[in-house]
């Protein structure tokens, strides 16, 4: 491992002093039951620490697989990551099914802190089948002058439920929250989002985009709080969706909440079908109804994808939903 790169199981390191400091500190168990339990039943996990200055110019990767085939079993995933002071770093955490055979429950949460002048970027990439659910809380904590960027890409599951809690605790943070969820057949994928704005003089933007098919649900609710103090606070958020059957359901919920009045705030939702112009051009160029609505679907997603700078883990993505598509 580069110098001041740390990587080891929660177990092994449940004495170091970091963890004793961040483990657990930034989990809502008020609010997130699952959360409460994924503490109570955690076996183990991923610690990760990067020293100050430290620029770890390779990705790391943390894969959970879903191989039960019997007997539905749980998984309680547990993951803490600190960015000190001016480091930098890249991790893919990536949930899947082995097959189509496997079942089971998996329980995720994620604590991430990022501290002065750190900058860390977090690809959340889901993807089971239809015998496997999942509920995930993550939770970030920023000081000042950091950047975190995460991209929560879900490609299926029985029931996936996505919670996201980020505290701007400190001035000139910036925080990017990007989403893309693709579902059918009779799976609900859910979004929840929660941006703090605790101190004056941050950024934060949220784009999630939804492709929902045959009788499959989406959800986005996100929140985004601006607290007395938070003054030049910049706050953006966007949900856009595209329904591909009349069974399809999409239920979006952006909600603003400002207690100071020196804010740039915005939000909005849209929810709609295919451009039949668009579709309609594509067919007279040859190109057959399933592949354009393909097509168009791709550009459509192609705003998320490319937030993600991790060039394998972008290929990946590209290639779950070419064939979530094709489906």
């Amino acid at each position: 491992l580069p110098a001041g790169l740390m990587i080891e199981n929660i177990s092994s390191a449940s004495e170091n002093e970091i963890v004793k400091t961040h483990y657990s500190k930034y989990v809502d168990f008020n609010h997130h039951e699952f959360a409460a339990l994924n503490t109570a039943f955690m076996i183990d996990g991923t610690f990760i620490y990067t020293a100050p200055k430290t620029i770890v110019e390779k990705p790391l990767y943390i894969v959970n697989i879903v191989s039960e085939q019997k007997d539905a079993v749980t998984s309680n995933c547990r993951n803490l990551i600190v960015a000190d002071k001016f480091s930098e770093i890249k991790i893919g955490f990536i949930t899947l099914s082995q097959n189509e055979n496997a079942k089971g429950f998996v329980n995720v949460v994620n604590e991430l802190v990022t501290f002065d002048n750190s900058n860390l970027e977090f690809d959340f990439i889901q993807n089971d089948n239809q015998s496997v659910h999942q509920i995930s809380n993550t939770y970030v904590y920023q000081k000042r002058d950091s950047k975190f960027t995460i991209n929560t890409i879900s490609f299926g599951g029985n029931i996936v439920r996505n919670n996201l809690n980020i505290m701007l605790d400190d001035e000139n943070i910036e925080s990017h929250l990007y989403g893309l969820y693709v579902a059918n057949g009779n799976e609900l994928i859910d979004n929840h989002t929660a941006v703090h704005h605790a101190k004056p003089h941050c950024n934060s933007n949220q784009l999630y985009k939804g492709i929902i098919d045959e009788k499959a649900t989406g959800v986005f609710n996100g929140k985004i709080f601006v607290y007395k103090d938070a003054q030049k606070t910049n706050a953006y958020q966007s949900n856009k969706n595209i329904l591909l059957s009349s069974d399809a359901n999409m239920y979006a919920k952006p909600q603003l909440e400002i207690y100071a009045d020196d804010v740039k705030c915005s939000h909005g939702a849209t929810t709609g079908q295919l451009d039949d112009e668009a579709l309609f051009y594509l067919r007279t160029r040859g190109i057959n109804k399933k592949e354009a609505q393909s097509l168009l679907n791709f550009a459509f997603a192609s705003d998320v994808l490319n937030n993600i700078t991790i060039e394998p883990l972008k290929a990946l993505c590209i290639d779950l939903l070419t064939n979530k598509l094709k489906t």
